[in-house]
């Protein structure tokens, strides 16, 4: 899929399974650390108590209280009452912390501690019903402080309405004895009146035969109207009377001003002494006003923090930013990521796709976060041991790396079908792209075809084909191109091989493994450019193409020297070895344009170590992979141990 195409589902899959170690990565990273924070942390248990309050209704309020309309704000106004520091020291003292005796400093330490462990102080919607929430690290002490801090404000609120039912006692009990001074008084001025007046005295008589007259007047008009005899009588007696009462006013309104005196006070009297007795009452109730509805339970289990959930959180997170970053990672790659871009980008036919080995993981890698993200330097080169593993042609086997360089062999073997003798470069544009081994498994793959093959090192700064092999380096191509040995006595053959390092009955097992010779690079030449584009090199290339069908070079990467452009126009063709997401895709260009313009032939490309979340397999390459079943398909290991079956428990019985 080229760059300017839409993505489908099995890209974005591909994608994902490509770049799944940075994925990996964000999540244990983000969950790790959620998770340590959760489980270092000191877990917070939460409980709650309701209380009821209720409006005052004592008989020490008076009826002004009664009637109030803003019970609503009285009872939100108590929610900050629970939650102050009054009731705090209260709740201390319930509770044992605060005692007697204690500084200022460490009183407030112990109320400030219970009023930091208060999570809210809510009331229940629109009831009187308040609700105090309390969290601390310890559940028993949790459930202690919400039920200290009920019965807190419960004494705390009884306290205060003693104090003004005695507050209110103590005044009425004042202006009692205030009205009855001034009562006492009024009634001996009344008395002294009339002991000093005989005039006084009648007229105190005729104001009683008065209002006995018009009471009866009153009755009178009730059964009788104007013109009745009795009403007419009556009327005449009043009319005599308040004529004679009229001819001394002052006398009469000096009676009635201090008439009026005794029956205000004695009315003031009596109403404050009504009050007395029920402020009397009201002082001794012990009735605070507030009821506690449900005491807070012992919690079980604490609302945080919430580990498990919290983790949970963190892994979603770190999967959403892992998939975020393997995707800007993918976008940022200049790497070929499929068949199809290879072929399209480079017009050049793929002449084998080598899967993947297990025994690549054995390769050394510096693990940190800078790797994941492709930041590290390329890794060293597979030890020795490591490295004939991957020779996975010797011994004849069927697996399917083996079976791709077959497949691989094929396809070069039709690309040079119409010349003899051929002289064929196996090269990269890169280091560390696998072209030595995929050089050695192709030339083992065309000698057991039946044709003589030589695999000629011709990297004469870094020679890995003796070590693969287990030969010795020298004498090499560098002591021929000098002269100094005959290539004959150069060449490695079969018998060479027997007395290596190699397992002798891997070499054994493999058919036409002696059709193959080796010919090493020998010692390094300080100048190799120049060796390889003397006339001898040429003159060598030339004798040889006489005794071998295929002579396969391991040349060294085209990009970094130039010794594949030196040798590239004595070839018949070259192969480049990519493996994706080690070479951008430019340097890949690059080098088939520098070996085009030697004058060479690219005859194709060979896609190395490929594993199937890289590559979007074309239809023929997933059948191949399919057909040897489910493990065995690319991106497994050929050499996966069979999983040994144990014997059931009625087998050995049965033994035995």
């Amino acid at each position: 899929m080229q760059r300017s195409e839409l993505l489908s589902l099995s890209d974005y899959w591909r994608i994902i399974r490509r770049r799944k170690a940075v994925i990996f990565a964000a999540i244990a990273i983000i969950g790790g650390i959620v998770f340590y924070r959760n489980f270092t942390t000191p877990p917070t248990y939460r409980t709650s108590t309701t209380v009821m309050v209720e409006w005052g209704r004592s008989l020490a309020t008076g009826q002004a209280e009664y009637y109030n309309p803003w019970e609503g704000d009285y009872v939100d106004a108590q929610t900050s009452v629970i939650g102050s520091e009054p009731v705090a020291e209260e709740a201390g003292r319930y509770l044992g912390w605060i005692r007697a005796g204690m500084s200022d400093g460490e009183v407030n330490s112990e109320a400030g501690r219970i009023m930091g462990s208060i999570a809210g102080i809510e009331r229940v919607r629109d009831t009187n019903i308040v609700e105090i929430n309390v969290e601390t690290g310890d559940p028993q002490e949790a459930a202690n402080i919400a039920n200290a801090l009920a019965h807190a404000y419960q004494t705390w609120s009884l306290r205060k309405k003693n104090e003004q039912a005695r507050s209110v006692r103590e005044f009425v009990e004042q202006q009692l004895i205030d009205i009855s001074k001034r009562l006492v008084d009024s009634e001996e001025d009344l008395k002294e009146f009339k002991e000093t007046s005989d005039k006084a005295s009648a007229i105190a008589a005729m104001q009683q035969q008065l209002v006995s007259l018009e009471l009866e007047m009153a009755s009178l008009l009730e059964e009788y109207t104007e013109q009745h005899p009795d009403v007419i009588e009556t009327r005449a007696k009043i009319e005599e009377l308040q004529l004679q009462l009229s001819s001394s006013p002052d006398l009469e309104l000096k009676y009635q001003q201090l008439k009026r005196d005794v029956d205000t006070n004695t009315a003031l009297y009596s109403m404050l002494k009504q009050r007395f007795e029920e402020s009397r009452i009201t002082e001794a109730e012990e009735v605070s006003g507030v009821t506690i509805v449900n005491p807070a339970p012992v919690p079980g289990a604490p609302i945080a923090p919430r580990t498990a959930l919290n983790t949970f959180i963190a892994a979603v997170v770190g999967l959403l930013l892992g998939l975020v970053l393997a995707f800007v990672k993918e976008n940022l790659d200049t790497s070929i990521a499929t068949i199809e871009d290879v072929e399209d980008f480079l017009q050049t036919p793929i002449l084998g796709v080598i899967p993947y080995v297990e025994a690549e993981t054995i390769r050394r890698r510096r693990f940190s976060v800078a790797s994941l993200f492709g930041m590290i330097p390329p890794p060293p080169r597979l030890g020795i041991t490591e490295a004939r593993k991957l020779l996975v042609t010797l011994g004849g086997g069927t697996s399917p790396p083996a079976e791709a360089y077959k497949t691989l062999r094929t396809n070069i073997q039709f690309a040079v079908s119409q010349k003899k003798n051929k002289v064929l470069i196996i090269t990269s544009s890169g280091p560390h792209e696998g072209k030595t081994l995929t050089a050695a498994n192709c030339a083992i793959a065309i000698a057991q075809s039946g044709h003589r093959v030589l695999l000629l090192s011709a990297d004469l700064r870094r020679e890995f084909i003796a070590d693969l092999f287990g030969v010795r380096t020298e004498p090499g191509l560098a002591e021929i191109i000098a002269g100094d040995i005959e290539w004959r006595r150069a060449v490695r053959t079969i018998e060479d091989l027997m007395v290596g390092d190699l397992d002798t009955a891997r070499l054994l097992e493999t058919p036409g493994i002696d059709n193959l010779s080796i010919l090493t690079a020998g010692r390094v030449p300080p100048n190799p450019a120049e060796f390889l584009q003397s006339d001898h090199m040429k003159n060598f290339l030339a004798e040889i193409r006489t005794h071998f069908d295929y002579i396969i070079l391991d040349c060294p990467p085209v990009l970094p020297v130039s010794d594949v452009l030196v040798l590239s126009p004595l070839s018949d063709g070259v192969v480049l070895v990519y493996q994706s997401g080690q070479t951008a895709r430019g340097a890949l260009k690059r080098a088939k344009s520098m070996i085009l313009n030697s004058g060479a032939k690219v005859l194709g490309v060979v896609l190395n170590s490929i594993k199937a979340q890289e590559m979007k397999l074309a239809p023929s390459y997933r059948y191949y992979g399919g057909y040897y079943g489910g493990k065995y398909g690319y991106g497994y290991a050929y050499e996966a141990k069979k999983k040994e079956s144990k014997p059931k428990w009625w087998e050995i019985l049965k033994k035995e």
